[in-house]
């Protein structure tokens, strides 16, 4: 991830309707501690650096890189970033009588976790830019208008846990791809029940990478591992469901940037 563009932008905020609703960009080095006694609303927090913990309901969720952080007012938390680290975040609010719509809009909101995961992807910056800048030249009135947008950015983050029909097709077709090599991308969406282009659109979004090349990523993994246990090339391309070693041998030493059979005699256990 560039640190030098966060740095860059830390404590540029865009707002609306007096700071009712709120986006920005925060750097800092400082301890962070704060209680749902201390805010109102909703606020959604990308943390790109820096380490803490939240506690909400007797449990503690560790804050890492690449955590999201969703708080709210229906939730008691006690929230804390540690010092000596370098906390880097993007953050969007908006205030209870919004998030109550969302809420009624998406139910499954407020059984969201408080702190989650996610897979490192230039897509969030991409969609945190196009927030603020909407949030930056919309004028009170208009706020109408751009209620979409604030539900996209929100949605971008928490979809898997909203929809959780499509979430569970797509955690099926990403198991298939780590295992079946022979089956098309098309036949592995059909066997997860959903269409191919919505496959492909969602897998890509979900995961930042496109199911070719996340299937193409395993299927090499799987290959270093075979490899390492003294099979033969040719044994191997067989077992991988390659038509030809020479397909295989050219595709290992692209994504592993050495040939297969100076991997297999550098890696015999």
């Amino acid at each position: 991830m560039e640190w030098n563009w966060f740095d860059d932008h830390r404590d540029k905020q865009a707002s609306l309707l007096g700071g009712k609703i709120f986006c920005g960009i925060s750097s800092n080095t400082e301890t962070i501690d704060r209680t749902n006694k201390t805010e109102t609303g909703m606020i959604l927090t990308w943390v790109v650096s820096g380490k803490g913990m939240l506690t909400s309901g007797g449990k503690d969720y560790p804050i890492e890189p690449n955590s999201v952080i969703l708080r709210h007012s229906q939730m008691d938390y006690h929230l804390r970033l540690f010092s000596r680290t370098k906390h880097r975040r993007c953050y969007f609010g908006i205030p209870n009588e919004l998030f109550t719509i969302l809420t009624e809009m998406h139910p499954n909101m407020l059984l969201v976790p408080p702190v989650f995961r996610i897979e490192e992807n230039m897509n969030h910056i991409e969609n945190f830019l196009m927030l603020y800048q909407t949030i930056k030249d919309t004028a009170n009135e208009e706020l109408l208008s751009v209620l979409p947008d604030f539900e996209r950015y929100i949605l971008h983050f928490l979809s898997p846990f909203l929809s959780e029909g499509r979430i569970s097709s797509l955690n099926e077709a990403r198991k298939m791809l780590e295992t079946d090599f022979s089956s098309s991308l098309e036949e592995i969406a059909g066997k997860a029940g959903i269409g191919y282009s919505l496959f492909r659109k969602e897998f890509l979004k979900a995961y930042g990478q496109s199911p070719h090349a996340y299937r193409l990523e395993k299927r090499i993994e799987k290959a270093k591992q075979l490899l390492s246990m003294g099979r033969t090339c040719s044994e191997v391309s067989d077992a991988l469901g390659y038509t030809d070693i020479y397909t295989f041998s050219h595709q290992f030493t692209k994504i592993a940037g050495i040939p297969p059979r100076l991997y297999r005699k550098t890696h015999l256990f």
